[in-house]
């Protein structure tokens, strides 16, 4: 859908829920909501949920960002307010969003050509306390735009995030890997990306996926992108007790650990051609490497 239900402008946010639940008409096949720079679709603070099980794969987010090349947008943004207790939030809908309609290569970040953001789009931002738990249920990809720069299925700032749903992004880059610098590889698409570079990232931060994720394809021109990239990271079976699955394509990392501890079960990795899968001591289990990676 490209007509919004909800419309903002400038650090917008569609709908705001602060310990409460979004829900939905039964025959609801869910929302969408457009911003400008650095908006939101939903933000959620405490122990909200959007949605409820019965809604998994039938109602949808559809986050549409329309605004400057140099700014940010994200699809659901989960944050918290009570620092005594530790709170759980939730979502339930698949999301979906655009860059603007836009194809946004390095190329075009490069030469300031993008008519869709060059700075970071989000299907989920998770910004809370570090003993606060997200879980999504919904599954998250790009539609219709393609965004090769800086594209993320879920960002983690800070808190623990609990993956269900399966992330599907487009190639990393779009460029040959010849022409891509040290620089450039700080603008990779990750599926699932722990944003925080500090001595406490590892503490901060946590991953757990139980979903399949797929970043590109198998082009020369996917260049550099994560399945996950985090510090402490943990992968299991998928809802239904199949093994969830990593899709590693050439030129691309599988799940890399900064520092932390690293815990892969029931899960497939798909190697191809030219893969790295990450830090050698990652995948093993612990990794020393220093610092974050974008």
């Amino acid at each position: 859908k490209t007509t919004a239900d909800i419309l903002t402008s400038y650090n917008g946010i569609g709908i705001h829920a602060k310990a409460s639940n979004i829900l939905f008409d039964p025959d609801s096949t869910g929302i969408t909501i457009e911003t400008k720079n650095d908006g939101a679709g939903i933000w959620l603070t405490d122990d909200s949920n959007v949605g409820e099980e019965t809604d998994k794969h039938l109602k949808s987010l559809n986050y549409l960002y329309k605004g400057d090349n140099d700014k940010k947008g994200f699809g659901m943004v989960f944050t918290s307010k009570d620092t005594t207790n530790a709170t759980s939030a939730s979502n339930y809908l698949d999301i979906t969003f655009n860059n603007n309609g836009a194809t946004v290569t390095l190329a075009d970040e490069k030469n300031n050509l993008a008519t869709g953001t060059t700075k970071g789009i989000a299907g989920i931002l998770v910004n809370t306390d570090n003993n606060d738990t997200v879980t999504n249920f919904g599954d998250i990809k790009e539609d219709t735009s393609k965004t090769h720069v800086r594209s993320y299925g879920a960002v983690v700032n800070k808190g623990r995030l609990v993956n269900y749903g399966n992330i599907e992004l487009n190639d990393s880059l779009n460029e040959d890997a010849s022409n891509v610098d040290k620089t450039d590889l700080k603008k990779v698409n990750v599926g699932i990306l722990a944003n925080d570079h500090s001595l406490a990232a590892r503490t901060n931060t946590y991953i757990e996926n139980h979903g399949d994720i797929t970043v590109g394809s198998n082009s020369n021109k996917n260049v550099g992108g994560f399945g996950i990239y985090g510090y402490r990271i943990k992968t299991g079976a998928k809802e239904d007790g199949s093994k969830s699955k990593i899709t590693v394509n050439r030129n691309n990392y599988g799940i890399y650990s900064g520092d932390g501890n690293v815990n892969i079960e029931s899960t497939k990795l798909l190697v191809g051609n030219d893969t790295v899968l990450g830090h050698v001591q990652t995948v093993s289990g612990v990794s020393t490497a220093p610092g974050a990676y974008p």
